[in-house]
C-alpha cells in the first residue's frame, strides 16, 4: 500500500480494528503513517487509551457503532416479534388446557388468529432479514 502512495495512486492510508499495540508495531517499519482507524466503539466499549495513543501520533479515529447497526436493530425486532408469538402460543395453549367457563369460544378463536398472524409476521420478516443481510 505505501507504493500506492509512492505512485500518488492513492493519497492516505487508512487501517481497519487496530489496537494500540498493532499500531505500535506497524510505526516502527511503515514509511507512510496511516491517517485514520476504523475501530467498534460505544458506550460499552469506549476505548479510551486507543483514543489517546491515535491523537499523539495524529491518528484520525473513525469509529463503526454496533449498537445502532441496523442489522443489530432488525435482530432485536425480530426477536420480540418472536417472544410475542412464543407469549401468545403459550396463551393459547393454557386457555385451550385450562380453559373455565367464563372462557368464551370467540376469545380463544382471536387470541389463535393473533398467534397465527404474528407467526406469518415473524416468519416473513426473518426470512427477508436473512436473505438481505446474509446473502
Amino acid at each position: 500500500m505505501e507504493k500506492l502512495v509512492d505512485t500518488g495512486r492513492v493519497c492516505v492510508i487508512g487501517v481497519s480494528n487496530f489496537s494500540v499495540k498493532k499500531l505500535q508495531d506497524l510505526l516502527k517499519y511503515a514509511k507512510v503513517v496511516p491517517t485514520v482507524n476504523q475501530v467498534e466503539c460505544h458506550p460499552v466499549w469506549q476505548q479510551h487509551n486507543l483514543h489517546v495513543f491515535c491523537k499523539s501520533r495524529r491518528i484520525h479515529v473513525s469509529v463503526i457503532n454496533i449498537i445502532l447497526n441496523e442489522c443489530f436493530i432488525m435482530t432485536i425486532i425480530i426477536l420480540c416479534m418472536e417472544l410475542m408469538v412464543t407469549y401468545y402460543l403459550l396463551q393459547c395453549v393454557v386457555v385451550f388446557y385450562f380453559s373455565s367457563s367464563s372462557v368464551s369460544d370467540s376469545s380463544l378463536l382471536i387470541q389463535i388468529l393473533v398467534f397465527l398472524i404474528l407467526a406469518i409476521v415473524t416468519g416473513i420478516f426473518s426470512t427477508g432479514f436473512s436473505r438481505y443481510w446474509m446473502g
